[in-house]
């Protein structure tokens, strides 16, 4: 987990996951699977009018799914998608 930059109330997440084909859940070590895949995940923060915050998850530069592994790579894949033309 880290921060993209001082700019941004948003979070980098790096989460490890297997796809399965049936919905069960394992019960012991060597049912938890292979095949794991990464993927970088954006989060951004923000303060309601009443004090909660909210949290809302923005795919539009990292893609979902993606195969970023890093929170390095996320951030430059950021500040790239960032600099193209008509990006909000």
């Amino acid at each position: 987990m880290g921060r993209y930059d001082s700019k941004h109330n948003d979070l980098l997440l790096i989460v490890q996951y297997f796809s399965v084909d049936e919905p069960t859940v394992a019960t012991t070590r060597s049912e938890i699977g292979s095949g794991w895949q990464r993927m970088a995940v954006r989060l951004k923060l923000s303060r309601d009018k009443d004090g909660r915050f909210s949290v809302e998850q923005d795919d539009s530069c990292l893609g979902n799914p993606n195969s970023i592994s890093t929170i390095d790579d996320a951030r430059r894949k950021l500040r790239q998608c960032e600099k193209q033309p008509g990006h909000r």
